[in-house]
């Protein structure tokens, strides 16, 4: 795996490690043809719901949040989130 500093994203670098296979990998990294490596959900099949709301994933959120020409509000979603805040809320409603 690489790291561009300039671009501030991970790459995925050569399966097998040797001299060439990193060449190439420095060759496509400098001419933007390495794959990013990015952590995300699999797109969803139907990603607008019945009421216009649209689900984001890692690999589209530059697409739908950042490039599209529409003003977006963005609701982040973790699903041990929701469990962190009622065990706060328990402990502190007394």
């Amino acid at each position: 795996m690489g790291w561009h500093k300039e671009k501030g994203k991970k790459y995925e670098g050569p399966e097998k490690v040797d001299k060439k296979s990193f060449d190439n990998f420095l060759k496509d990294l400098e001419s933007g043809k390495a794959k990013v490596f990015l952590k995300s959900e699999p797109v969803p099949e139907k990603q607008e719901d019945e009421d216009g709301l649209t689900t984001v994933v890692g690999t589209t959120f530059e697409k739908i949040v950042l490039g599209g020409d529409k003003d977006v509000m963005l609701e982040v979603h973790a699903p041990w989130y929701v469990v962190f805040w009622v065990c706060v809320c328990d402990c502190f409603c007394v």
